[in-house]
C-alpha cells in the first residue's frame, strides 16, 4: 500500500474515533441518567475533541517511526485506565441509582431523617420500595448533599472513562501513522 494511502487511511481513522467518542451510542446509553450528567457527558466528549487536536498538533514535530512505540505505550496506558473506569463505573452506576417507573434514576446513600425513622421501622424494604411509599419524591429519602454526592461520582467517573478511551484509541492511531512513515 503506498505510504500516501496510509496516512489518508490513519487520518480517517483518527477523525473516526473523535466522531465516534464525541457521538457514539454506546457511550451515550451508558451516561449518568440526569439531565446535568448528559451536559457533563457531552462536556467530556468535547474535550476528547479538543484533546484529539492536541495529540495532532503535537504529533507532527517527529513523524519518524522511532516515535511509534511511545504512541503505543500512551494508548495501552489510556486504554488500560479506560477499562478499568468503565468497570468501576458499571459498579458505581448500579450502587447509585435505580429503577423508579420505568426510568433510571440517581439516589443518595444517606437518608433524610424521615426516610431514616421510616427505614427503621421496616428494616427489610429495598431502595426501590421506600421511594414508592414516599412517592417517589427522591429528596424526601436522600439528603440534598449524598444525592449531589452520587451525581458527582457517577459524572466524574464517566468523564473520566470517556476522555481515557478516546485518547488511547488517537494514541493507538498515531502509532499506527508513526510506524508506516518510516
Amino acid at each position: 500500500m503506498p505510504s500516501s494511502t496510509r496516512v489518508w487511511l490513519s487520518r480517517i481513522s483518527q477523525t473516526g474515533i473523535v466522531i465516534v467518542g464525541m457521538f457514539g451510542g454506546f457511550i451515550g446509553r451508558i451516561s449518568p441518567p440526569d439531565e446535568i450528567a448528559h451536559l457533563w457527558s457531552g462536556l467530556a466528549s468535547l474535550i476528547s475533541g479538543a484533546a484529539f487536536g492536541l495529540v495532532l498538533l503535537g504529533a507532527r514535530g517527529n513523524p519518524n517511526s522511532k516515535y511509534s512505540r511511545y504512541w503505543y505505550r500512551r494508548s495501552g496506558f489510556f486504554v488500560c485506565v479506560g477499562l478499568l473506569l468503565l468497570f468501576f463505573y458499571y459498579w458505581e452506576y448500579n450502587a447509585n441509582t435505580i429503577v423508579y417507573g420505568g426510568k433510571r434514576i440517581v439516589v443518595g446513600a444517606t437518608y433524610t431523617a424521615k426516610a431514616q425513622e421510616y427505614v427503621n421501622q421496616s428494616p427489610n424494604l429495598s431502595r426501590e420500595q421506600v421511594l414508592l411509599d414516599f412517592e417517589g419524591k427522591v429528596e424526601e429519602v436522600w439528603t440534598p448533599k449524598s444525592l449531589a454526592n452520587g451525581r458527582t461520582l457517577l459524572i466524574v467517573i464517566y468523564s473520566a472513562f470517556v476522555f481515557s478511551i478516546v485518547f488511547g484509541l488517537v494514541f493507538l492511531a498515531e502509532g499506527l501513522h508513526r510506524s508506516d512513515s518510516s
